[in-house]
């Protein structure tokens, strides 16, 4: 289910279960995102954690052991662990929202993410 927050001219709405991405962002009506492709990497605006762009081959090196990462985009690991996943709703109100996941199993340290999306009639 997503959630909508909408402030003067603008309205974003949220997909929590895809990635916890802005599926849509309106201003005065007019849409500013692609909000449907067939790859998750190919619409709306979605956090990148725990990293952002490529990782050669998925793989690197971290205090000495190697890690392998799923190679989404192959040959590489692009875009992090969570922009495909569902995400938890903490709070939502009509101007302000937050979200949480986890790394996940794909990333091999444990962490968790916070996804705070605020609208304002000026931002």
């Amino acid at each position: 289910m997503e959630v909508e927050l909408t402030e003067g001219r603008a309205t974003v709405a949220i997909d929590p279960e895809r990635g916890g991405r802005l599926s849509s962002l309106r201003v005065d009506g007019l849409e500013l995102l692609v909000t449907a492709a067939d790859s998750p990497l190919d619409w709306g605006c979605y956090p990148m954690a725990p990293f952002a762009g490529r990782i050669r081959d998925g793989r690197f090196r971290y205090a000495g052991r190697e890690h392998q990462l799923d190679r989404n985009l192959p040959p590489h690991a692009i875009h992090g662990t969570v922009y495909d996943q569902p995400w938890k709703v903490e709070h939502a109100e009509r101007t302000d929202a937050a979200l949480v996941t986890d790394l996940g199993d794909g990333w091999p340290f444990p962490g968790r993410v916070i996804h705070r999306i605020r609208v304002r009639d000026d931002a």
